[in-house]
C-alpha cells in the first residue's frame, strides 16, 4: 500500500552531501516487491465512482477488527486461503444510494494452485452451511431466517461464481427482507468480490450486470 519511506529519508539525507568530483548520476528506480505489485493491481480491480451512474454516495470502507475475524473464520470454514496468506487484500469504497448498497473487494492468494484450490471451495458444499451460519453468529436473534442460492452469471475471467442471500432480519417491530447478491471473478492468482444489497427488494439487474462486466474488464487488463 505504501512505497518504502526509507527511500524519500535516504534521498533527503543524499541532498546535503556535494561531492565536486563526481559525476552527477540519474536516482535509481525502485524495484518493487512481488506484495507491493499485487496491491498496484489489485487497487485496480475494484469499483470507483466513476464506474456508477449519478446519484451514488461514497464512503471509504471502514473494515472492524470484528470484521476481520469473521473473514477468517469463514475461510477456515469453507476452506479457503487464510487471510494471512494474503499477498494483497484492498477495499473498494462503499457505494449507498436509497437502501441500496455496493462494496467491493480484491485479495491476491499466493499461488495459482491455491487460487484454484479456492475455486473448488465455492462451488463445494460447505460455503452455504458456513455462509449461514455466520450470518446467524452475527444477527443472533435479529436473523429470523436465510438462504443461499447459486445464480447466473457469465463467464469471466478464469471463472466466475454469484450467490442470492436472502435474509429476513428484525428490525424494531418489523421484519425486513435484505437481498445480498455476491460476486466471485477470478484471475490468476486475482480474486474479486462484490456485493450488490438493497432492502425490500433485489438490486437492479441492469445496474448490477453493468458493474460486474466493469469489474471483470478491470480484471482482464491484468
Amino acid at each position: 500500500m505504501t512505497i518504502a519511506v526509507s527511500a524519500v529519508a535516504l534521498a533527503a539525507t543524499a541532498c546535503s552531501y556535494i561531492a565536486p568530483k563526481s559525476p552527477p548520476t540519474s536516482a535509481a528506480t525502485p524495484t518493487l516487491t512481488q506484495a507491493e505489485l499485487d496491491v498496484e493491481a489489485a487497487n485496480t480491480m475494484v469499483l470507483i465512482v466513476d464506474d456508477l451512474p449519478p446519484g451514488w454516495s461514497a464512503t471509504t470502507h471502514a473494515r472492524t477488527a470484528s470484521d476481520d475475524a469473521d473473514t477468517r473464520r469463514l475461510a477456515a470454514c469453507v476452506g479457503m486461503t487464510s487471510p494471512a496468506r494474503y499477498t494483497a487484500d484492498v477495499d473498494g469504497q462503499d457505494f449507498d444510494k436509497g437502501n441500496a448498497h455496493i462494496e467491493t473487494n480484491t485479495t491476491v492468494v499466493p499461488t495459482t494452485a491455491a487460487a484454484r484450490a479456492d475455486l473448488r471451495a465455492l462451488t463445494g458444499r460447505k460455503l452455504a452451511p458456513c455462509f449461514l451460519a455466520l450470518g446467524k453468529r452475527t444477527l443472533g436473534s435479529a436473523l429470523v431466517s436465510a438462504t443461499l442460492h447459486r445464480i447466473s452469471v457469465a463467464r469471466y475471467g478464469d471463472a466466475a461464481l454469484a450467490f442470492r442471500l436472502t435474509a429476513r432480519v428484525k428490525s424494531g417491530t418489523r421484519v425486513l427482507t435484505v437481498y445480498d447478491d455476491i460476486y466471485f471473478l477470478l484471475k490468476g492468482r486475482a480474486e474479486v468480490t462484490a456485493l450488490f444489497g438493497n432492502i425490500g427488494r433485489v438490486f437492479p439487474a441492469s445496474l448490477e450486470r453493468s458493474l460486474v462486466r466493469k469489474l471483470a474488464a478491470k480484471l482482464k487488463k491484468t
